[in-house]
């Protein structure tokens, strides 16, 4: 009976082992920590595609309780973002008023990325609590920072220039 026990205690510890050395799974995502950048890159480049293509057909904004052009792309893009801030921020990109929706989402992740984005840092960086006057371009040299912190500098290139 002792054997049985010693064997059964190590069958334990062996698959204990064995479940211990396999990769982390993240709870939202499913992925283990080396990702699989591609289905989350190629959602954001789908997206893009598909709002440019809408905006081509339609002549006016989307209809009401649609939501936003920029919030699509926002929402689709947020998973290559990692730090959860700036993400949370995309994803709930219509929840501010109309006139303050893109400057949460700059001062969001301008806040988060700001000191951890290596020198030379952006010019969002010098106060990362002001929207500054030229935001569009601001947010661009912003976002390729973060993009190529957080993917690096081949997979942030096709997030940022979409093969067309």
């Amino acid at each position: 009976m002792g054997r049985v026990v010693a064997i059964v205690v190590g069958v334990l510890v062996v698959g204990l082992a064995v479940w211990a050395a396999m990769p982390l799974r993240t709870a939202t995502t499913g992925t283990t920590g080396a990702e699989d950048l591609g289905p989350r890159i190629e959602a954001c480049l789908v997206a893009q595609k598909e709002v440019s293509a809408r905006r081509q057909a339609r002549t006016a904004p989307p209809p009401p309780g649609e939501p936003s052009d920029a919030a699509v792309v926002s929402r689709a893009c947020a998973p290559l973002y990692k730090q959860p801030s700036c993400k949370d921020a995309m994803m709930r990109f219509d929840e501010p008023p109309m006139e303050a929706r893109s400057a949460t989402v700059f001062l969001a992740c301008a806040r988060a990325y700001c000191p951890q984005l290596p020198e030379p840092k952006p010019a969002a960086c010098k106060d990362p609590n002001v929207v500054p006057e030229e935001q569009w371009v601001a947010w661009s040299e912003l976002r390729q920072a973060i993009l190529r912190h957080d993917l690096g500098a081949e997979a942030a290139q096709r997030v940022l220039a979409p093969a067309r």
